[in-house]
């Protein structure tokens, strides 16, 4: 995951957040329970992080697929 954990960090710092061990680690974990579920529902308190995890999510799986379009694990993630 070292160049999943790169985009993270580049997509936490462009979103002027904290680049944390946790919050590394939870937007992982979403990406594994993405891969592994066919939906999930984030639920927690007011302010716990919901948004910025899937938001970071999608915007380093964007970056990858930008840099390299050959790896078919990230792909463009489109918001509807």
């Amino acid at each position: 995951y070292s160049k999943f954990k790169t985009a993270i960090d580049a997509e936490l710092v462009a979103q002027h957040l904290q680049s944390t061990v946790h919050t590394v680690s939870k937007v992982i974990q979403l990406y594994e329970t993405k891969n592994s579920r066919h939906s999930v529902v984030l639920v927690g308190c007011t302010q716990s992080g919901k948004t910025a995890i899937w938001q970071t999510l999608k915007r380093a799986m964007t970056r990858i697929a930008n840099q390299d379009s050959s790896d078919p694990l990230f792909q463009r993630v489109q918001e509807y």
